[in-house]
């Protein structure tokens, strides 16, 4: 067996960016399904903010839109997709209309239990402030998550979106 070495936590350095994260969510209450997507891009419905430390950046969790200020960031977004075949997560431009980037298309197979966790991973650059969405994109209607809930009083989590501003 061997030994756990223990060190003190209050030397470590302060994580960089830390004090610029931004992370939000669409999330349900335990036992609900998430929403239905249909053929196409769908707007990912975000309606949690977990923590906004961006100084400027707006949530609208009505329209499911971030506000964003001027600077580059990293991104990292994980959206479940149930039953939609072909899917993929976009980073939608609504200021510009166009799409920035978008991650893997994923397989999810016509089976009672084929669902796929879409990543998407990214860094942009916004040189004047600027309206974006989080977007799925399916091949066939699906719905965000997967259709076995777990009864055990726990948020059901359908989309998860943290930006952190890193210049």
């Amino acid at each position: 067996m061997s030994n756990l070495m223990v060190t003190n936590i209050n030397n470590i350095p302060a994580v960089p960016f830390a004090s610029q994260l931004a992370h939000f969510r669409y999330e349900e209450v335990d036992d609900v399904v998430g929403t239905s997507l249909s053929a196409g891009w769908n707007i990912v419905p975000l309606n949690t903010e977990k923590t906004n430390l961006v100084e400027s950046l707006v949530f609208d969790d009505v329209n499911h839109q971030l506000s964003l200020p001027v600077g580059t960031y990293f991104i990292m977004s994980f959206v479940p997709a149930h039953l939609s075949d072909q899917s993929r997560v976009g980073i939608y431009d609504v200021t510009n209309s166009q799409y920035l980037d978008a991650g893997s298309t994923l397989q999810s197979w016509d089976q009672p239990a084929s669902s796929v966790l879409c990543p998407l991973i990214t860094t942009l650059t916004f040189s004047v402030a600027t309206v974006i969405e989080l977007r799925m994109s399916c091949s066939n209607s699906g719905t965000y998550g997967n259709y076995n809930n777990h009864g055990d009083g726990l948020k059901e989590v359908f989309g998860d979106l943290m930006m952190w501003k890193v210049a």
